[in-house]
């Protein structure tokens, strides 16, 4: 089922803003936050390449360095054009928590399910 800030959204073929996390969603997760060692959710970037090709926003957000201070923005921006993820925007400085609650939250069947009615195609 598309959750219903989707549905009543504005109308069809109107620009929408879509937010990804990078690890876990666009990587993999990796031992101690050792970032260098991300490889490339192929099957994702595809997806958000598409969104992004459609038209629609795409910001990436992500909490690398959070809770280190360590600035992973050279090695992150680098991965992701080797990796060809096509984006808008880059922030970073997402707080570190093991639980995010968001009332715009989609899991990523439900993404698969708002592309779709977006008609998006990959």
């Amino acid at each position: 089922m598309v959750p219903k800030h989707i549905r009543s959204s504005s109308a069809q073929g109107q620009e929408k803003v879509f937010c990804f996390d990078i690890d876990g969603v666009i990587s993999t997760l990796v031992p101690n936050n050792d970032y260098s060692l991300s490889e490339p959710c192929h099957e994702m970037i595809e997806k958000i390449n598409a969104i992004y090709d459609y038209g629609h926003e795409v910001i990436l957000f992500t909490a690398r360095g959070s809770k280190t201070g360590i600035d992973w923005s050279d090695l992150t921006k680098k991965q992701l054009k080797s990796w060809g993820v096509k984006y808008h925007e880059l922030l970073f400085g997402k707080p570190s928590a093991d639980y995010y609650i968001d009332d715009r939250n989609l899991t990523l069947e439900a993404l698969n399910r708002v592309v779709e009615k977006l008609g998006i195609v990959f």
